[in-house]
């Protein structure tokens, strides 16, 4: 297994259920997940549970000890720090309770639900024993803390995020991630080709009129 792109692996699987939030300072509005987010960019703090998160799911508190309230905020550069701080961190809490050898995507199923519930989560439901002992999990993820901090409550998104999360171990996402790996470390490449293409194209239609 190799961490490091399990972790980038975790941070892009993580992002289409935290998103980038929130652009007003009064409610939860995420920005776009299309378009691209200059890093200069401000997100305000949001009540999650019985607190509040910030950026990509932050909680409570930054990894310098800053409290997040409502009405904080942080641009998009600190937000992403924030984010690698802290799968840094659940890394170091996750891999050592391993006692089998995962894959990449398997490893990143367990750092994103520990992302969004922490690392201890992995314990709920028999988790971390069906892992380390090589059972099935596809049913147990959609039942790893998917209630309301605040009151309880069975929340829908999370268990479609654990549902998620479940495909990610299973292997149904290796070839969508392995792509997404190819195209990130050639897009210059990918848009020289775009843009001789395009240029093609518009001499082949100005010689046909």
């Amino acid at each position: 297994m190799n961490r490091q792109n399990a972790i980038r692996i975790a941070k892009e699987h993580l992002k289409k259920y935290e998103g980038f939030s929130s652009k007003s300072p009064d409610k939860n509005v995420p920005y776009s997940s299309v378009l691209p987010i200059n890093d200069s960019a401000i997100v305000y703090a949001y009540p999650d549970g019985k607190g509040y998160s910030i950026g990509w799911g932050t909680y409570d508190r930054l990894s310098d000890g800053t409290k997040v309230s409502k009405g904080f905020s942080i641009n998009k550069k600190r937000a992403d720090y924030e984010l690698d701080v802290k799968l840094a961190k659940i890394d170091k809490e996750v891999f050592p309770q391993l006692k089998k050898v995962l894959t990449d995507t398997q490893y990143a199923a367990l750092l994103d639900t520990s992302y969004n519930a922490g690392s201890g989560a992995l314990k709920y439901k028999g988790l971390l024993d069906a892992v380390n002992t090589g059972k099935d999990t596809t049913n147990i993820f959609p039942k790893v803390a998917i209630t309301d901090s605040k009151d309880g409550k069975v929340l829908p998104f999370l268990i479609k995020r654990r549902e998620d999360a479940a495909k990610l171990y299973n292997g149904f996402y290796d070839q969508y991630y392995k792509i997404k790996k190819v195209v990130s470390e050639n897009k210059g490449k990918i848009g020289i080709g775009i843009g001789l293409l395009l240029i093609s194209l518009s001499l082949y239609l100005y010689k046909k009129k």
